[in-house]
């Protein structure tokens, strides 16, 4: 039997991300409370499995194409890379020194992952290694809040804390577009 989503949870737990699984089948959630909880979709987001990652708040989680590995981010610059199958923890790496790591995006087709967070710069690292490959400068004034892969999954999306949003070629990671969003409100 499974237990519901809304008892799980008490009002001392966040959901800062959810995230589908790429064959639509599971949301895996994390946030405040240190844990994943794989919910199913098709049924009324059950809960499956949950994973207590101990008193560590998980600001993401994504999945790798092949759905081998999950990537986690959290405070002090470190992502954490599960085996999705069993959850056993494979490599902690750190991507941005004594930082907040923010979102994690796995690359197309590949265990190679890009971090961001309280920096403008970006991480390569290798989830099967552990390695720290590249530090990647992008143009940003401070923070990169938030990525994501493009539509068709050939840039990387970013925008900073400085109002920037930038797209980014995964080839070469070098700067396909930029611009700086006006603070200006918009009239509905």
């Amino acid at each position: 039997a499974t237990t519901p989503f809304r008892d799980l949870h008490d009002s001392k737990q966040s959901v800062w991300w959810m995230q589908p699984s790429p064959d639509g089948k599971q949301l895996v959630v994390c946030g405040s409370a240190g844990q994943l909880q794989f919910l199913a979709i098709d049924r009324a987001f059950a809960v499956d499995r949950t994973l207590n990652a101990g008193s560590v708040e998980i600001g993401c989680v994504v999945f790798s194409d092949d759905m081998q590995l999950i990537a986690t981010a959290s405070d002090g610059g470190l992502v954490r890379i599960y085996d999705q199958q069993t959850l056993e923890l494979k490599q902690t790496i750190e991507t941005i020194p004594g930082k907040n790591v923010f979102v994690v995006v796995f690359l197309p087709d590949s265990h190679q992952f890009v971090a961001c967070g309280q920096s403008n710069l970006l991480s390569l690292c290798d989830a099967d290694t552990g390695e720290s490959l590249r530090q990647i400068e992008t143009p940003f004034d401070g923070t990169i809040e938030f990525m994501t892969l493009s539509p068709d999954r050939s840039r990387l999306l970013a925008s900073g804390g400085d109002g920037r949003i930038v797209q980014l070629n995964l080839d070469d990671f070098s700067v396909f577009a930029q611009r700086k969003v006006s603070s200006r409100t918009i009239p509905m």
